[in-house]
């Protein structure tokens, strides 16, 4: 029996979105994301949900169904910078802090600030982070060789977006899984 890997349905190709902070705008973007079947990860700071322009904890379990919420620490410190102590205050809490109000497992994160190193990526795979988004762009659509740091295709902004976009629909082989990930 041959084993093929696969994305959900069988699909070879996939196209996944990933949004930082929380903010007020997601309403919208989750909006058009939900009429158009696009599935993404919503980064979200637990420690920061008090402020004005982020979503409050009561209207996130609702809000994001469907989309997957990764941890993007409590406080969005430049991690690198933080002893290894309250780097992993950083991530615990806010993983338990948004699967309090998920009440689903968060296993991603994001790195605020896009700001990591090995001593990181290894401190958060021992405190049962599975993968974590950068914020450098490959401008490719192949899976991470290291899920602790996996880049993305591109920014949201990037000036060939549409460009890519088109290859990557276009693109007829299925033999190859590809990912667009932006960001």
């Amino acid at each position: 029996m041959k084993v093929y890997h696969a994305f959900p349905g069988g699909r070879a190709k996939a196209l996944t979105m990933s949004y930082d902070d929380g903010k007020l705008a997601d309403v919208r973007l989750l909006e058009i994301f939900n009429r158009y079947g696009i599935k993404g990860t919503f980064n979200l700071n637990y420690g920061l949900m008090d402020m004005d322009i982020r979503l409050k904890p009561e209207q996130i379990r609702e809000l994001y169904q469907g989309h997957e919420i990764a941890t993007h620490t409590m406080t969005h410190p430049t991690i690198a910078r933080c002893p290894l102590v309250q780097a992993a205050r950083e991530i615990l809490e806010d993983r338990e802090g948004l699967e309090q109000i998920t009440g689903g497992l968060v296993r991603g994160h994001v790195y605020p600030n896009g700001s990591y190193n090995e001593e990181i990526k290894d401190l958060f795979r021992k405190l049962g982070i599975a993968y974590a988004r950068v914020v450098e762009g490959t401008e490719d659509f192949e899976l991470p060789e290291d899920p602790m740091e996996w880049h993305p295709t591109c920014h949201h902004d990037h000036p060939r977006l549409l460009e890519m976009a088109q290859w990557f629909a276009d693109f007829p082989k299925k033999q190859y899984l590809k990912l667009m990930y932006v960001w």
